[in-house]
């Protein structure tokens, strides 16, 4: 079963997503590639998946960091996805930190895997606030992350 986790752009921006995976998985067990990912203004992207079953291995915690860029190549997020292995599934929780270019720090801890929920960090950016929002979303191959971002004009 795939867990896959998406970036919902609900700016008016276009950036890029690179997404690293620590320990390494195997090619066939996740969508990662050296490539980075387009996530156009206004619209839903995968950033990547994972496979749950035989992609994760037992005891181990694997990080995956999804870094948005703007198009200058400045990063401005990180997006981390947690999957702990365990002898009969896998746990997921998900979190994120700031990048340079920030007058605001932040590093939320892991949040857990509890669709319903959702967790939110604002911060200043250029002339304007960006809001990142984290969801869980059940889905037949177990629960999918969804982040969306957004952006507004003046102070949040």
């Amino acid at each position: 079963m795939t867990t896959s986790v998406y970036l919902q752009n609900n700016t008016p921006y276009t950036f890029t997503l690179s997404t690293t995976v620590n320990p390494p998985i195997s090619a066939g067990d996740w969508s990662g590639s050296s490539a980075a990912t387009v996530a156009p203004a206004g619209q839903n992207t995968q950033m990547f998946w994972t496979d749950r079953d035989t992609g994760i291995t037992s005891g181990v915690t694997f990080v995956f960091n999804s870094m948005l860029a703007q198009k200058s190549g400045e990063a401005i997020v990180d997006m981390q996805t947690q999957v702990q292995g365990t002898t009969v599934w896998s746990v997921l929780a998900a979190g994120f930190r700031n990048e340079a270019g920030s007058s605001s720090s932040f590093d939320s801890p892991w949040y857990p895997d509890q669709t319903g929920n959702a967790w939110t960090v604002t911060w200043p950016q250029d002339k304007g606030y960006y809001s990142l929002t984290l969801n869980f979303i059940s889905s037949a191959g177990g629960d999918d992350a969804q982040f969306t971002l957004s952006y507004s004009v003046g102070s949040a």
